[in-house]
């Protein structure tokens, strides 16, 4: 499977909240799934975390002022550089 796109909605521990970690433990898994020398767009409401930090330096925040959470958004590219 060739990952092109990922979304990553902010999560809790809370109640209601799934616990994963797609954005830090397992964002190694993900960037494996994006073809060699590739571009992965990302979008994630809240800041990122466990992403690459010269990754996250590239990335961009959008401010959706409509959206009652008043959320920031950030997206960027996931690269998979390792043959």
């Amino acid at each position: 499977m060739e990952l092109s796109f990922y979304f990553h909605r902010g999560d809790s521990w809370g109640e209601g909240g799934s616990g994963q970690r797609w954005d830090s433990e397992h964002i190694p898994e993900l960037i494996n799934m994006v073809p060699y020398n590739k571009r992965c767009v990302f979008l994630t409401d809240g800041e990122p975390g466990g992403i690459d930090k010269e990754c996250f330096e590239l990335c961009s925040e959008l401010s959706i002022p409509f959206l009652e959470r008043r959320r920031k958004y950030y997206f960027g590219f996931l690269v998979n550089h390792m043959a």
